[in-house]
């Protein structure tokens, strides 16, 4: 797919593509050098303490799609690196986020992971209750007890959402920039896809990897892995083929055509044969897959056909745990289905190699001998990844014991 398509279909990202800001990142993005951060940064407790109070709990977190919040008092709950949060969707039918704790004593709340609150949220160790608007509406014997609490003394901890295209965020800290800013630019094409419409095609899941969260959100930026690891997308796509484009705020977008000749393996073959057209979706993009991978830890692959959300949350200094939500639209026929289901297949096959890969690099890491090899020059959203990885870790002066980031840009040829 040649960027030049999208002078068609998103014209407005088009010119962000030609803009000099696109050429600038991919110079911005080799400032620290052709290399991956050290065994460190991917073992340490120091960096995994470190990722969780710095970047992780300063960042925009995708909590759920608005499918999830069908009506009023509906809520679902997570737990984002240590911090419990309850996103609900009020009596007045607003999206909201709660520390899930009572400022009382500090009970959880809410147990279930989500469901219908009714009036209130009722703390189950005292008999506090709030209100869906996070305010406190009532403390047993009140006036006898606590007589110096007033109302507004006691609210829930409230987090600021941000709603993109369906998908609801949740601000930990921090000063990031909303997604509905970062990926504005974005916006046209992927309003094709009709993403707020969408209901779920599976519950949400979650799977554990032996391997740390940059690793893996690093891996999904890189593409030159595939004819090695992932024969079947070898097959669909190939690998030289794909648009990539770099955008501010530390996001990477990626178009990926099937090839126009038949796909040689049964599952990449038929899901090419059958996928159908899609009211709304333009010729030009009716084959393509397309993914965006947003810094910290956030990536969505968009299918003609369907969507897949996909957040990496820390659960140690080599382990992670993967959250997926599964998106489609509410139509069906079996040319559909039988698309999903093939596109599905193939996800599972990647999602395995994908782990049996991560994992061995992370053993690798593990030995503490291994010093971080070069990365092409070409793969500028792994380059772009590891600057925003690098800036962060150098504005707050963490750095692998005897080795020293070099913050220099380096010079660079154009031509």
């Amino acid at each position: 797919m040649n960027p030049e398509n999208y002078k068609h279909i998103s014209p407005n990202l088009y010119q962000h593509i030609l803009s000099s800001n696109h050429e600038r990142l991919k110079v911005e993005a080799r400032k620290f050098g052709h290399v991956s951060l050290e065994s460190w940064y991917f073992t340490s407790s120091e960096a995994h303490a470190f990722d969780l109070r710095e970047i992780i709990r300063k960042s925009w977190q995708f909590a759920c799609h608005v499918s999830m919040l069908p009506v009023p008092s509906s809520f679902v709950t997570m737990n984002f690196a240590g911090l419990e949060i309850i996103v609900l969707r009020n009596h007045q039918g607003k999206h909201k986020a709660f520390a899930n704790t009572c400022p009382h004593r500090g009970a959880r709340l809410v147990k279930e992971g989500s469901g219908l609150l009714s009036r209130s949220m009722l703390c189950p160790v005292h008999g506090w209750s709030f209100g869906l608007d996070g305010e406190l509406s009532n403390i047993p014997r009140w006036k006898e007890d606590f007589p110096h609490v007033a109302k507004n003394d006691c609210k829930l901890r409230e987090y600021p959402v941000d709603l993109f295209e369906g998908m609801l965020f949740v601000q930990l800290g921090g000063e990031a920039p909303p997604p509905s800013i970062t990926l504005d630019g974005f916006k046209e094409i992927i309003s094709l896809y009709r993403i707020p419409d969408m209901m779920l095609s599976y519950l949400p899941e979650t799977s554990e990897f032996q391997a740390n969260w940059k690793l893996i959100m690093e891996n999904d930026r890189n593409a030159d892995h595939i004819p090695c690891i992932h024969p079947e997308y070898n097959d669909l796509f190939g690998y030289r083929g794909f648009t990539e484009v770099l955008y501010p705020h530390g996001v990477w977008h990626a178009a990926l055509p099937m090839k126009q000749r038949t796909p040689k393996l049964w599952t990449s073959r038929n899901y090419q044969k059958l996928l159908p057209k899609f009211d709304g979706i333009p010729d030009v993009l009716s084959d393509v897959w397309m993914n965006f991978n947003v810094f910290p830890n956030f990536s969505f692959f968009i299918h003609p056909e369907a969507v897949d959300i996909m957040q990496i949350i820390p659960s140690g200094p080599d382990s992670s745990i993967i959250r997926s939500v599964g998106l489609k639209m509410d139509v069906t026929s079996r040319e559909i289905e039988a698309a999903r289901y093939l596109a599905g297949r193939l996800d599972e096959m990647v999602f395995g190699q994908e782990q049996v890969m991560l994992e061995g690099l992370q053993s690798v890491l593990n030995q503490g001998n291994f010093s971080a090899g070069p990365v092409s020059a070409t793969e500028y959203g792994v380059l772009d990844y590891n600057r925003c990885l690098f800036e962060t870790y150098e504005k707050a002066g963490v750095r692998a014991p005897g080795h020293r980031l070099s913050v220099q840009p380096l010079e660079i040829a154009h031509g």
